[in-house]
């Protein structure tokens, strides 16, 4: 799995609302039930659902036990902190967001394990949480290999995430950044989420050889993330496998431009490119033969 794209979303306390920052009230939040009338009371009304509230402590030993898990910088250091905490309070609602945060350290450490590992434990407390959703997906679309008896259910399970992400996104995702932020900031986080699920479907769906459905995709990540090599890359190779040359020669230039910072891809990118030159007849005399695509 290769680390590409920097997700920022609850690394820090800071990301939490003011009320969250301290322990919730030990006393009962209910109202009391409305006094009796005289006469015969009507039928009990079917209650709504609690109204959602940011994680909070419950008390001040579990809120300095979770400020003691956020200050672990290291990933094995933050694991086992959290499993401390979660020992502890294991009904604590500070769980999730200490699991989403393990998920991203683990994500940015290039252990998939770890991130689908972390992610799963997040998504049963909070099935929509965006971060895990869409770093799983990554997860996921990277680091399976075609020998893996799993391939395809792996892929597909890539593919739920990421569709998970792009239909929920605009409900999740208010409940994930500070009640103050800026909005440019609060569409700069949608945007990268939106990236990493696009581009991490796209990635699935080329792999299961669904290059239409791919190209769907992947373009749709560009649109949120023009910059990224890799997936632009990728693009060219699904419109190559589809026998699109021209199109894919036009496509793979612009990768080539998008990854002057990595050679390894960029030197994938050139000699695609000398390919699709063969293919279309534009390369130069006495030009090598094509090389089949790589990923």
């Amino acid at each position: 799995m290769k680390h590409r794209f920097a997700i920022y979303l609850l690394l820090a306390a800071s990301v939490f609302s003011e009320a969250q920052q301290q322990p919730a009230s030990q006393s009962g939040q209910a109202a009391s039930s409305p006094a009796a009338t005289q006469g015969s009371q009507p039928a009990p009304q079917p209650q709504a659902p609690p109204a959602w509230h940011p994680p909070q402590a419950k008390s001040q030993d579990e809120f300095a036990a979770y400020q003691n898990v956020i200050q672990q910088q290291d990933q094995e250091a933050f694991a086992k902190a959290l499993a401390e905490f979660a020992g502890k309070y294991p009904q604590s609602e500070l769980r999730a967001p200490l699991y989403q945060m393990l998920t991203q350290l683990s994500y940015r450490a290039n252990k998939p394990d770890q991130v689908l590992a972390n992610g799963r434990k997040t998504v049963e407390l909070e099935p929509d949480n965006p971060v895990a959703l869409a770093l799983m997906a990554s997860a996921l679309a990277e680091s399976t290999h075609e020998t893996d008896i799993d391939h395809d259910e792996r892929l597909r399970e890539a593919i739920k995430h990421a569709q998970q992400v792009i239909t929920t996104l605009d409900q999740s995702l208010p409940r994930y950044v500070p009640p103050n932020s800026a909005p440019e900031k609060i569409q700069d986080v949608k945007r990268q989420l939106l990236l990493l699920a696009w581009d991490a479907e796209g990635k699935a769906e080329m792999e299961l050889k669904q290059d239409a459905k791919a190209q769907q995709s992947l373009e749709k990540a560009l649109q949120y993330g023009p910059e990224e090599g890799l997936t632009r890359f990728r693009l060219a190779l699904v419109l190559d496998r589809q026998g699109r040359y021209p199109e894919a020669l036009g496509v793979v230039e612009l990768a080539i431009q998008n990854s002057r910072n990595d050679p390894a891809l960029n030197q994938q990118a050139q000699q695609e490119k000398s390919r699709l030159q063969q293919l279309t007849g534009t390369a130069s005399p006495g030009a090598p033969e094509p090389k089949p695509p790589q990923r």
